[in-house]
């Protein structure tokens, strides 16, 4: 990865990076930022006494939902 980008970045030696790849992109996320967004979701989940099962059934519903509206009919 160039410098330029590490620096703005702020990637730094020892930073943890996960590539997610979805619809022909790739994203990169420093692992910690990851980790702090989902500590959010838990929180969130906690506080309305949403179980996982639940979250992730509501998560794969939209996952699919936004599937269908940005690539519904492509070829």
């Amino acid at each position: 990865m160039p410098s330029r980008l590490r620096k703005k970045y702020g990637i730094g030696k020892g930073t943890r990076l996960v590539f997610l790849e979805a619809a022909g992109e790739l994203r990169v996320i420093k692992e910690q930022d990851l980790d702090r967004m989902f500590s959010v979701f838990d929180r969130i989940r906690k506080a309305t006494k949403v179980t996982r099962k639940e979250l992730d059934t509501l998560v794969e519903r939209v996952r699919a939902r936004l599937w269908s509206e940005r690539y519904a009919g492509r070829p």
